[in-house]
């Protein structure tokens, strides 16, 4: 037998042969360097070896032994690696460690608007790290818990297993391109490492607060970045500002806002892992939430309410403009989790004690700061300062923290200050001088600051309908319609009228034709539960002469109806102007007019950087109230009490309603009494029906068409009170009228009058009578004629009498 055996060379190497160029694994070449003695033990401790041993794809960011020992004794206060905990080891690893392979150049290139979109270069701030939820779930009990917060009191005893955040742990990071892209300058990156760098260039890279010394080493399972510190990641805003001694007022504004809510994915995963699905032993596992009125973590709505252990829906008075401690926050303004995240303006505790003491919070302290006794809370201390500021309602304190609270961190940062706006879309004056400190976060950056930036509402015409016992309908209506965004322009000068609780009453025009008319008293109905705050009006006739309620009928609840009537009544009491400028005549945002009369008292103001005496309101006037001063009884409505603000004046009324006016152009002329001197014109006004027959169009009949005739008259019948201006429509109207005197002298000077008129359209009127009398006649005897034979002695004088008629 004869064997022969043929060999060949294998075309294919890299099947069996790894390139020169690609490395060792993360793990050998860490191993390899010698000093990251720490960081591999920490890898073995986990029963990650092998994950990083192999080919994979991982990318890591890694800190050597020198810096490992000093972030952990930093963050922890650990002097051995013998101290660490599994947990912490969990953080120091997963936190580092992203599940894709990065070069760090393209770090900053995603999909910045959807998960369909082009990647785009320049446009990522952060990535999803290899972090569990499961890993950061806690046991919090006592104190830890938030303070002033019903929904977490059932806790404080027994503890509550929680996850500050129940979504992915991101890596935030400053790269080259980033950078660019959203116009971030090296100065703004000085001001946010709080000047820990002194020498940051164009080409240098951070994750969070840490520099990359060395970047991009390549290896088989992907790429090693090394940082100038241990990462210890952050957590989210509202946690941190937590953590921060300097920030623990304000956190805890804060977490009167948060609650925990139940989730079913997080026990489950705990459990399994923990517990071993050991019923006997499984926890509930909660997540800390926030109240927000304008982004739910799930979608574009709010997050108003939560069900409780007992199956019951719970809520808030009031909410934040997103939830701060929401890991995977998005901006809303279509951009990807990791296009942005958010910005908050958070003050120090000394500067935010001074505001509540003695600044422009000292107006909420001296409102709310009583105990249910009527006593007064001592805020000398910190802890009764906490207890009155801890009084001030949900829904008011909200307005000083959606404030601080952005959406974007990167049209935010420091080189953009300018640009950043208050609730009232004006520039909220940052200043870098005000930064006392920067925490780069995982969901956004916290500026801790020296300046407390206070909402425009808080200082405008609508502070004291906010802060009133007794203005809670009219606040309710300014909100509810958004009245607020118009009147809180603090470069405008407003006069506003509020009416205190017991003087909501409105008297329904509309109704005046009936023998006893409508009147609507409105009422407040407060938040229960989940169902929000509301208002409705009960429903009364009243005496047209007396003005004394007769009898109630069922309450008006209807959304439309309420909303219609209590927008007629802003409309009529904002006034963009000053009551106090000299004129008694006002006009308010709806065209309506409002009179003021002064008392003897006078102030001495500084407005436009102009000091000067002026005369201080005493009463105020409606249309209503005008049309009705015949008696030489005052009708104005007396001020309750006058609050001066920075865009404006505010007038509460406590007696009562101004009411519009009830009366029409026609009988404001017809009024033979009060306006005797109008008469002339409204005779003009009165269209002449000889006129009109004379003008107006007919049929083949010679019958007047009415429709044709319409616009030829003035007034109208439109079923009003009594007559309407026939070409007046929805817009508000000005009429200029002429005196007695103005009229007789046009008429002089050539102006026709309807007499003369009237005498010349009877000389039509009955030129056009006898012409048909003529026309009839002659239809008849043509009609005679054409029953006559030409033979007929009659038929010559019967033509000859139709020629006649025709000649005339």
């Amino acid at each position: 037998m004869c064997v022969g055996v043929q060999s060949c060379k294998d075309p294919y190497p890299l099947d069996d042969q790894e390139p020169d160029w690609l490395g060792a694994s993360i793990y050998d070449y860490m191993h390899e360097q010698g000093n990251f003695t720490y960081f591999l033990k920490v890898i073995d401790d986990l029963n990650y070896t092998e994950v990083l041993s192999k080919t994979g794809s991982k990318t890591l960011f890694a800190a050597d032994d020198d810096a490992f020992m000093k972030g952990i004794k930093d963050a922890w206060g650990l002097t051995s690696y013998s101290q660490l905990s599994d947990a912490q080891k969990k953080v120091i690893l997963y936190n580092s460690m992203l599940d894709n392979a990065y070069l760090l150049e393209m770090m900053s290139s995603s999909a910045a608007s959807g998960t369909d979109a082009e990647v785009q270069e320049g446009r990522c701030l952060r990535q999803v790290t290899s972090a569990n939820v499961v890993d950061t779930i806690g046991r919090y009990v006592g104190t830890e818990l938030p303070q002033n917060n019903k929904f977490w009191d059932k806790y404080r005893e027994k503890g509550i297993r929680l996850a500050l955040d129940g979504t992915n742990y991101l890596m935030v990071h400053f790269l080259e391109e980033q950078l660019y892209q959203n116009n971030i300058t090296l100065n703004d990156l000085e001001i946010l490492f709080n000047h820990r760098y002194g020498n940051i260039t164009s080409s240098d890279a951070f994750v969070f607060d840490k520099r990359v010394i060395k970047q991009n080493v390549t290896c088989k399972n992907g790429y090693v970045h090394q940082l100038d510190g241990l990462l210890i990641p952050p957590s989210n805003m509202a946690e941190e500002i937590r953590r921060n001694p300097k920030t623990k007022l304000f956190s805890r504004l804060l977490d009167r806002f948060a609650v925990p809510v139940y989730n079913a994915q997080l026990t489950s995963d705990y459990n399994r892992l923990f517990h071993y699905n050991d019923d006997a032993n499984a926890e509930r596992v909660y997540e800390k939430r926030y109240f927000t009125a304008t982004r739910n973590r799930n979608d574009q709505g709010d997050y108003l309410s939560f069900v409780d252990d007992d199956q019951r829906t719970q809520a808030a008075k009031g909410s934040l403009y997103y939830d701060p401690g929401w890991n995977s926050f998005t901006s809303g303004t279509g951009g990807s989790v990791e296009a942005d995240m958010g910005a908050m303006f958070v003050p120090n505790d000394e500067t935010l004690e001074e505001y509540f003491r003695t600044g422009k919070g000292k107006a909420l302290i001296e409102r709310y700061g009583v105990r249910a006794d009527g006593t007064r809370i001592p805020i000398t201390t910190r802890t009764g300062l906490e207890e009155a500021v801890d009084s001030i309602p949900m829904d008011v304190i909200q307005a000083l923290l959606r404030n601080v609270m952005k959406s974007t961190f990167n049209a935010t940062v420091p080189s953009k200050f300018e640009s950043i706006q208050n609730d009232a879309r004006e520039s909220m004056k940052v200043d870098i001088a005000h930064i006392d400190e920067c925490m780069i976060t995982n969901n956004g950056v916290v500026y801790v600051t020296k300046e407390v930036y206070s909402p425009a509402r808080y200082v405008a015409v609508i502070a004291p309908v906010m802060l009133g016992e007794t203005t809670q309908v009219a606040y309710w209506a300014i909100d509810e319609y958004e009245y607020d965004k118009y009147l809180l322009a603090m470069d405008s000068w407003f006069s506003l009228i509020v009416p205190s609780e017991g003087a909501m009453r409105y008297n329904d025009p509309s109704s005046l034709r009936a023998p006893n008319p409508t009147c609507y008293l409105f009422r407040y109905q407060p938040p229960v539960g989940s169902k929000k705050a509301s208002v409705y009006a009960e429903t009364w006739t009243y005496d047209k002469v007396t003005g004394e309620l007769l009898e109630q009928s069922a309450n008006l609840t209807t959304g439309t109806r309420i909303k219609n009537l209590l927008e007629q009544m802003m409309e009529y009491y904002i006034i963009v102007g000053d009551f106090q400028d000299g004129n008694k005549y006002h006009m308010a945002k709806g065209y309506g007019t409002v009179k003021v009369e002064y008392g003897s008292e006078t102030i001495t103001r500084t407005l436009n950087g102009v000091t000067e005496v002026v005369p201080v309101v005493d009463r105020i006037y409606g249309g209503h109230e005008i049309e009705i001063d015949t008696t030489g009884i005052d009708t104005g409505l007396p001020i309750g009490e006058i609050y001066y603000q920075e865009n404006g004046v505010t007038y509460r009324l406590d007696e009562g309603m101004i009411q519009p006016p009830t009366q029409s152009v026609y009988k404001v002329l017809s009024d033979p009494i009060r306006h005797e001197n109008f008469n002339e014109f409204f005779q003009l006004c009165e269209t002449s029906n000889d006129v009109v027959e004379l003008v107006g169009a007919r049929n083949d009949k010679g019958q007047l068409d009415a429709d044709s005739t319409k616009k030829f008259w003035i007034f109208e019948n439109a079923n009003g009170l009594d007559y309407n201006v026939h070409t007046f429509n929805t817009y508000h109207y000005t009429v200029y009228v002429p005196t007695n005197d103005a009229i007789l002298d046009a008429y002089d000077r050539g102006l026709p009058n309807w007499v003369d008129l009237e005498e010349e359209a009877e000389v039509v009127n009955e030129t056009i009578l006898e012409v048909a009398d003529l026309e009839t006649q002659i239809e008849e005897l043509q009609s005679t004629l054409a029953q006559m034979s030409g033979s007929d002695p009659n038929y010559e004088a019967v033509r000859k009498q139709i020629g006649d008629l025709q000649a005339e």
